[in-house]
């Protein structure tokens, strides 16, 4: 079965590929195409349907020549972590507990500076921001792991505008 999403072809039986096959297109375990070079690192793209506007990414496939790749919005993920509730509760519990985590930090080490030494809220900052950017990072891991383990993932993820193809000379790497 073939899904159309935004003049690309997925196609759901065979895993995430949506083109020509390149480097470090393998079969996996499951007897799936994926390119494992391509999930190992989040990106930033602008994103078509907010006008422009940068967000994180993760690459998942080929797109429909070779200089076109398939990108999933990590950042929406993040900050809606309901939507990877339907895949597994655990996910959206684990990312606002580490989000509680790192503002009670923050408000320690502010609360800290007053009644202890003046530099606490300098810990507390570095400490909640490491705690912030981990859960980030662990959002776009989930991700991974749903469209590894969930054939029907990608095609809800498409539905909610979260996959969309681009050009892989305007993709940067978060770092």
């Amino acid at each position: 079965m073939e899904i159309s999403v935004n003049s690309f072809v997925l196609k759901d039986q065979t895993g995430y590929h949506a083109g020509p096959r390149g480097a470090g297109d393998e079969i996996d375990k499951r007897g799936r195409w994926r390119n494992f070079y391509m999930a190992s690192q989040i990106m930033l793209a602008p994103n078509p349907t907010r006008s422009g506007a940068i967000d994180r990414v993760l690459i998942i496939a080929n797109g429909s020549s070779p200089e076109k790749a398939v990108v999933l919005n990590v950042d929406e993920l993040s900050k809606n972590s309901k939507l990877l509730t339907q895949f597994n509760p655990g996910y959206h519990y684990a990312t606002k507990f580490w989000d509680a985590v790192s503002a009670l930090i923050l408000v320690g080490g502010i609360v800290l500076s007053f009644v202890w030494h003046w530099w606490a809220w300098i810990a507390g900052f570095v400490i909640a921001f490491v705690i912030y950017r981990s859960n980030r990072k662990s959002v776009a891991d989930f991700a991974k792991e749903i469209l590894d383990n969930d054939p029907n993932a990608i095609v809800h993820f498409a539905s909610l505008g979260l996959i969309w193809e681009i050009n892989r000379a305007a993709l940067v790497p978060e770092r």
